[in-house]
Parts: C-alpha cells; structure tokens; sequence
C-alpha cells in the first residue's frame, strides 16, 4: 500500500452499541454501504454500484464495536449507510435512516 503524506483522504468508522439492548441475543446486525456518485448532493447523490452488506458477528457476545471503512477498500469518494437488523425469531427487518459519509 502506498501512504501519501498530507493526503486529505481519511477513513471512516462506524461504531456501534447495543449494550442495552435487551434483544441482542435474537438480533442479528448488519451495515449497509451504498457508494455514490455526485457527492454533492448528499443522501440523493445517484449509487455507483450494487449495496455491500457487511454484517456483524453476534453482538450477543460483543454488542459494543466498530467497522473500519477505508476508501482503497471502496474506491469511491461518498457513501451512504444504515444499520440493518433482523429479529431472527420472525424475521422482521428494520432499518435506521440513511447516513452520508464522505472519504474527503
């Protein structure tokens, strides 16, 4: 990997904690990331490629972390995210509001 000294590229981190989350044992958690084009116009900016799921190991055990983001994995300048949880008992889905996060 080549560092470029004063870049003004930096990483992201997504940190979660659901420590008092009463349900964790029947959660299962996972982050959205839909990179975008035309940074500029925020949440609305048009997707770049398909949705990445990046879903988080059983925060039954570990309810408190973090997702490292860098923009050599994602090689886009913008992203949008959203925490994605699933009631593994019935299936239900819910989904937090879109977040925009920018490597720039």
């Amino acid at each position: 990997m080549i560092e470029i000294e004063n870049s003004k590229i930096k990483d992201i981190e997504i940190t979660w904690d659901y420590s008092a989350y009463s349900y964790r044992t029947n959660t299962k958690l996972e982050i959205e990331i839909q990179p975008l084009n035309a940074c500029w116009n925020g949440l609305d900016g048009t997707d770049r490629s398909e949705k990445i799921l990046k879903p988080i190991k059983d925060i039954s055990k570990h309810p408190i972390g973090k997702l490292h983001l860098t923009f050599a994995e994602y090689n886009t300048k913008c992203f949008k995210w959203r925490v994605k949880t699933t009631n593994t008992v019935n299936g239900i889905e819910s989904f937090t509001d879109w977040q925009f996060a920018s490597f720039l």
